[in-house]
């Protein structure tokens, strides 16, 4: 089959309607809620940890990189780390089962007053489900970003929903768009 110029342009034109709509969709006053929550978490001493699996894990990394290096503004670093690193996914994933690979971590490092913020497009994920009930026993702020009224999101202090009925690729733009705009409210509060 055949495709044409014009049937890319179309595709490409419904791909940016169905960005703008999941963009449009991003609730702001959660999305403050999520800054000022991580703004008194930095300026308490506290920590922000992130976890997600595939690509999510991929953004987790790069949201925690925000905050650790720069995102718009020169300033010390922040306290940020993505729950990534191969040789603990992989331990905890052979000893005790991939279901508490973020859990175990949570358990080692979340502590009272840090931020546990999690980043799923199905909001079902046993291991992240898992990790974001151990965080909330560990009393930390929780933050979800994933589907409305999913498991993972009765565990949340904050929840950015997923856009409904978007696709997981337009549902991960929009959460890395909501990771910046967090970032960068805290930049503004904390540099000021």
């Amino acid at each position: 089959m055949a495709v044409s110029r014009r049937h890319c342009t179309g595709r490409a034109r419904q791909e940016i309607a169905a960005h703008r709509k999941a963009v449009a969709a991003l609730p702001i006053e959660e999305l403050a809620g999520v800054a000022m929550a991580l703004i008194s978490v930095f300026r308490k001493g506290g920590r922000l940890f992130l976890a997600g699996n595939g690509g999510s894990a991929t953004m987790a990394a790069h949201i925690a990189a925000e905050f650790v290096g720069r995102f718009r503004r020169e300033r010390f670093g922040w306290p940020a780390m993505a729950l990534t690193d191969s040789a603990i996914l992989t331990a905890v994933s052979n000893d005790l089962g991939f279901e508490r690979v973020f859990a175990r971590s949570v358990e080692a490092w979340v502590r009272e007053g840090d931020c546990f913020w999690v980043l799923t497009t199905s909001g079902r994920s046993k291991n992240i489900v898992a990790a974001m009930k151990r965080a909330r026993v560990q009393k930390a702020v929780c933050v979800a970003m994933a589907p409305i009224e999913t498991p993972v999101t009765q565990y949340a202090s904050y929840v950015i929903p997923a856009p409904e009925g978007a696709k997981s690729s337009a549902t991960q733009e929009v959460q890395l768009l909501a990771g910046h705009i967090i970032c960068g409210l805290v930049e503004d509060a904390l540099c000021e």
